[in-house]
């Protein structure tokens, strides 16, 4: 049965016909070949079909006996011997990856392969060409230390605990405080090296009172931006030091060029055959033959681990097939599971047994998966030998896994954290790790109390030995630890889906020593280069860790820039918020990635038939405000203005977001605010409207389709839908003489087979419109046979989004020779220039992940993510009141600063003053303790006399130590009797304690108890009495309860005075070296005047050019009371924004296809 019309194009009904096995041969059955041209082509016919250079078959294809092929073989120089293991590998495996290391064993063992792996090493890099910073987990310590000593002539210990990756820097208390030019509140220069070691950001608190006279901790703007200044002035001096120093230099270089800049990267052969054994060569009636890149893609995956970053439309399905039969082939994997998106199931299922026609291959359709059957379905998987089981991944994540394995796993997480704790040194890191362990042992308590299931079949028994994940970026919300917080545009959020995939991936790792993983995406990259190291964590943690960066904060070190700003978050507070500014060390960042990455993009599709954009690039529609919406952008204005006057911005702190959201949905189409709007005519949604009605006539001779995106769509009022951006489109375009059944809106079709089905009809030419979200109408939908024109109404916030809207239209198999992207955006509002920032960042991405950028990019800035504190400038839809808004807030930035640096000037002044009274002070204390000393060096009790008053203690030391109990005693009762209820510890002096010429004053305290005194509340305080060296500071009272303890006491006081002694030398000389350094270093100048200069200059000449026009003369909004919808369109009623809450929270329901943890 083939589903075609007669002149060959597809329709949406079945016409029967012969198939091409009635004309020609659709399968070729294969055998290995019994003879080879050269040594070289039997070399390359081993390794395609046998995967390893067996001698024995590579003898018999030329002939020859084993040891004359293998002369021949090594000679070619297209195969080595590897020394270690006596394997002979091809050269693009040999001459690949730590060809440092190789080349370092074979000087040893192999000389012969010398030469080829010294003409393949990376180019040694110079000091200069590395980005490396403070934190830089791979820095030795004591670089750091040698740093920290010989540039601030202080002693400290710089450490790194690898188990909990964290640095140490300690020092005394008299180094602590040293060095008063970084020293802000309670940071100084070893806390913050400490911080910018552990890619910390300094934050300073000062106490505040409440209403209600409670104490509140409250970011203290000022300081903060002096101790980050300090932060980021100490990261400077490092570097610059290192610079400066050719021995740390070399040993850097030499660290960073082992471990980083010692690989290649391995470009893979092209197997000995065209048609892959087994497959066929027709397909649908047309012949199939794997491109180059797909066949490079198939030996990668056959080789271990990979990654297939495909972008979209590359064929990554027959690869996917390919790789999972050639598995099944070698004998690598017995088993192969295909995950694939719900919406392409139905194409995997299709095409699978039609390159394989004798492949046994089991569908998992998601009624195979319900309660009732899945037990019997999950059999079926467990006891046949399938080829490949494919199935969805909405049923994959049904699949359970083995308690034994989650238990093992949270048992291993446990004794890492409790390795943490007993390595570490700092108490906060130890809360915060038992913290961590007090849950984990919560949820394994849980998984144990559960009771065994028999009749439950888990993962680990299905017999899956390999797995293949397609559009695997559903699964990126893999939870990591890491110190970085708050980085914007880092997602660490976790998901059950991802958890329980980490799991299966294990088992299946250790089940096949560590292979047979495969992920499959277009867009491995959402966000930030950042999550890169997160897909290289699922696909091959071998990698991170031969790297050395198995976390996340030790990737971070390396690669990436993080900057910190000050910003003022909805509720009016501030707070640090971190981005990543730029990606450092890129190209080796990239070899990493491609070590388990196979990279092709759009520009690599060399010979794939796909229709180019007309124009070359996609349609900008501009469209002027209308009257509606620069009113609308007023009141928004407006709204903002009396938020930020508001007194208790914590009650308001939704409306940002708020605007944010409606500046949004009022370009597409007003009712979205509120259906009471008139239907603005140029609105995006009707400019929309009128060309899908033009295109939809340019396209009638070839039955063009079109297709509509257009995520925020609804305007929904407990749970009443008011207004569908999406139905207001096809309503109008019948109004217009569209038949009703050639348009789809995507939210009337629920089950998967009715997806399919209207698919089938959209690619027939059937529909002709199709209406929906990047969500919907996105990843896996294969509707670009006709399609003609892609309509963008809104722009989503993700370069990805944008890749997947257009992996719609541009893509093989679309019959027509040129397509239409049209983009719709409305001047001076938020639209402006987001698809612009959206296609530098993706072109950003791309040559990342391809190495082809410098060593250091800059992140681009996301407009799409605004400050609160830049809303109304960028509602404005101005530039230039955006510019405004940037110029101020460095100017404040700059007040901050220099007020900062008169504070801090001030402080060092005073500080020479105190220096200059106390040095004097302690040149007299110390001689005085040092005759104290030396007269007396001990206090041995059991040979001075000892006397309480003129009463001396005789007898031994227990007896006068039993005499002074009693003496204690009476003392604690008389002190009881001088108590009261108003005072209820009294107080007793006693006579004076003498031992030897040592006179001690005491002082009883006691309070009443129920008989007599309380023994629990008494205590005796003791000091020394006329000590006769006037010079010495006065002596701290000290405690005891009874005679043995006080004896002790008085004991060790003397004996402190050895320590106080030394402590005092020690802390005279920090002083007299600390103020002659404040004496001899001129304070450093606060060298912004040039900067503020300008910027006044430039803000000046903005405000000028505002005032002339509309935008600049608007007043502010200075009202107490909340702006009003009616106040600027009578016609709404009485509406305050905050009534429009749930109405505008509304938007794209529709979310990725996770259960957040």
């Amino acid at each position: 049965v083939v589903e075609t019309t007669l002149d060959g194009i597809k329709t949406h009904k079945l016409v029967y016909e012969k198939g091409d096995i009635y004309f020609k041969r659709t399968q070729h059955p294969w055998k290995e070949p019994d003879s080879a041209e050269d040594i070289v082509q039997a070399g390359l016919i081993s390794h395609a079909y046998r995967h390893r250079i067996d001698m024995e078959y590579v003898a018999e294809l030329v002939k020859l006996n084993q040891a004359e092929a293998l002369k021949l073989l090594l000679a070619s120089g297209e195969f080595f011997e590897e020394p270690v293991t006596r394997e002979i590998q091809l050269k693009s495996e040999y001459l690949s990856g730590n060809v440092v290391r190789k080349l370092q064993i074979a000087r040893e063992l192999a000389p012969q392969n010398v030469p080829a792996l010294e003409a393949v090493q990376p180019k040694p890099l110079r000091i200069e060409e590395i980005d490396f910073q403070l934190g830089s987990f791979w820095i030795p310590p004591e670089i750091v230390q040698n740093w920290l000593e010989t540039s601030f002539e202080t002693r400290c210990r710089v450490s790194y605990a690898k188990a909990e990756d964290k640095w140490y820097v300690t020092a005394d208390f008299a180094e602590r405080y040293s060095v008063t030019e970084f020293q802000i509140a309670d940071w100084n220069l070893f806390r913050l090296v400490e911080a910018a070691l552990n890619l910390k950001e300094p934050a300073v608190y000062r106490k505040e009172y409440d209403a209600d006279n409670e104490e509140k901790l409250v970011l203290d703007q000022e300081a903060t931006l002096t101790a980050r200044r300090y932060k980021n002035e100490l990261k400077k001096r490092f570097r610059n030091y290192v610079m400066d120093s050719p021995e740390a230099a070399e040993q850097l270089e030499n660290i960073y060029n082992a471990i980083f800049n010692s690989h290649v990267t391995r470009q893979y052969e092209l197997p000995a055959f065209d048609v892959y054994p087994g497959a066929v060569d027709i397909v649908n009636g047309r012949k199939f033959i794997l491109r180059e890149y797909q066949k490079r893609a198939v030996s990668r995956c056959i080789e271990g681990n990979a990654l297939l970053a495909h972008c979209v439309g590359a064929g990554k399905t027959a690869i996917m097939v390919t790789g999972a039969m050639e598995l099944k082939r070698l004998r690598l994997a017995s088993k192969t599971l295909i995950v694939v998106q719900n919406a392409t199931l139905r194409q995997f299922a299709e095409f699978a047994p039609k390159l394989y026609p004798h492949a046994q291959i089991l569908i998992a359709d998601k009624k195979d998966l319900v309660r009732e059957k899945r037990k019997r379905f999950m059999s079926r998987i467990a006891v046949g030998d399938w080829d490949m089981v494919i199935m969805a991944q909405s049923s994959f994540d049904m699949i359970k896994d083995d308690p034994d394995l989650v238990a093992r796993h949270y048992e291993e997480q446990i004794a890492e954290l409790e390795q943490i704790i007993e390595e570490s040194e700092d108490q906060a890191t130890i809360k915060n790790v038992e913290r961590q362990k007090k849950r984990l042992l919560k949820m394994l308590d849980k998984l144990n109390d559960r009771k065994a299931e028999e009749d439950i079949i888990y993962f680990s028994d299905l017999g899956i030995d390999a797995l293949m994940i397609d559009e695997a970026h559903a699964y990126k919300r893999n939870f990591f630890p890491t110190k970085l917080q708050r980085i914007r545009g880092l997602d660490r959020g976790a998901s059950q889906r991802a958890f329980s995939l980490c799991l299966k991936i294990r088992h299946i790792m250790e089940k096949t020593g560590g292979r047979n993983i495969y992920f499959s995406t277009g867009t491995p990259i959402t966000n930030t280069i950042a999550e890169l190291w997160n897909m290289i964590r699922y696909i091959s943690p071998a990698t991170l860790e031969e790297f050395g960066i198995s976390t996340f904060d030790r990737f971070a070190s390396v690669f990436c820039g993080v900057e910190v700003a000050l910003e003022q978050d909805a509720a009016g507070r501030f707070r640090m918020i971190q981005r990543f500014a730029k990606y450092c060390n890129v190209i080796e960042l990239s070899k990493m990635f491609r070590s388990v990455a196979d990279v092709i993009l759009e520009e690599d599709l060399i010979g794939v038939e796909r229709p180019p954009i007309k124009g070359g690039r996609p349609e900008q529609v501009n469209i002027p405000r209308s009257p509606v919406i620069s009113r609308f952008m007023d009141y928004l204005c407006d709204l903002y203005e009396w938020y930020e006057d508001h007194p208790d911005k914590r009650l308001l702190s939704h409306i940002p977001l708020l605007i944010y959201g409606m500046s949004r949905k009022v370009t597409i189409d007003p009712r979205l605010i509120d259906p009471r709007f008139q239907d603005d005519p140029e609105s995006k949604l009707n400019v929309c409207v009128r060309n899908i009605l033009d295109k939809y006539r340019t396209y009638e001779s070839v039955k063009g389709a079109q297709v509509v995106f257009c995520d925020l769509y609804r305007n929904v009022c407990n749970g009443v839908e008011l207004f569908n951006a999406w139905q207001e489109i096809k309503r109008k375009l019948v109004a217009n003489g569209i038949p009703a059944d050639e348009i789809a809106v995507i939210g009337d079709y629920n089950t998967d087979k009715q997806k399919a089905d209207l698919f089938e009809r959209v690619n027939s030419g059937e529909v002709r419109i199709i209406i929906g979200s990047t969500m919907k109408l996105g990843t896996g939908v294969n509707i670009q046979e006709r399609l003609a024109v892609e309509h963008d109404l809104d722009c989503p916030f993700r370069p990805a989004d944008v890749e997947q809207r257009k992996g719609r239209i541009i893509r093989q198999g679309n019959i027509l020779e040129e397509v239409e992207i049209i983009r719709y955006g409305i001047e001076q509002t938020l639209d402006a220039g987001m698809y612009a920032i959206l296609e530098r960042k993706q072109k950003f991405i791309n040559d990342a992940m391809k190495g082809r950028s410098s060593r250091t990019v800059q992140e681009i800035n996301d407009d799409c993510a605004l400050d609160y504190a830049s809303f109304s400038a960028a509602i404005s839809g101005n530039p230039k009141l955006r510019r405004k808004v940037v110029i101020e807030t460095r100017l404040k930035e700059l007040d901050v600063l220099e007020f900062q640096y008169r504070r801090n000037l001030r402080s060092r002044q005073e500080q020479q003053k105190a220096l200059a009274r106390q040095i004097p002070e302690m040149q007299k204390e110390i001689p005085e303790l040092e005759k104290f000393i030396q007269a007396y060096p001990e206090l041995p009790l059991g040979s001075l006399p000892i006397y309480y008053g003129d009463r001396e203690l005789t007898g031994t030391l227990k007896n006068k130590m039993e005499v002074l109990d009693h003496i204690l005693r009476d003392a604690f009762r008389a002190a009881a009797r001088n108590s009261s209820f108003a005072d209820p510890e009294g107080m007793q002096i006693m006579k004076p304690l003498t031992i030897g010429t040592l006179k001690f004053q005491l002082v009883a305290k006691g309070c009443r108890g129920w008989l007599d005194y309380d023994t629990k509340q008494s205590c005796v305080q003791y000091q020394f009495a006329d000590l006769k060296l006037p010079n010495l500071p006065v002596q701290l009272q000290k405690e005891a309860d009874d005679a043995e303890k006080l004896l002790s006491g008085i004991r060790n006081l003397v004996a402190n005075k050895v320590r106080e002694l030394e402590k005092s030398r020690q802390e005279l000389a920090a002083k007299i070296a600390r103020l002659a350094k404040l004496r001899s270093t001129p304070p450093e100048e606060f060298d912004a005047a040039g900067e503020r200069s300008a910027l006044s200059l430039e803000l000046e000449q903005i405000i000028y050019e505002l005032n002339k026009t509309s935008e600049g003369m608007r007043k502010r909004y200075e009202s107490e009371e909340e702006p009003l919808l009616s106040d600027y369109f009578p016609m709404l009623g009485k509406v305050k924004a905050l009534g429009n809450v749930e109405i505008l929270d509304s938007g794209e329901e529709d979310t990725a296809e996770e259960e957040s943890a």
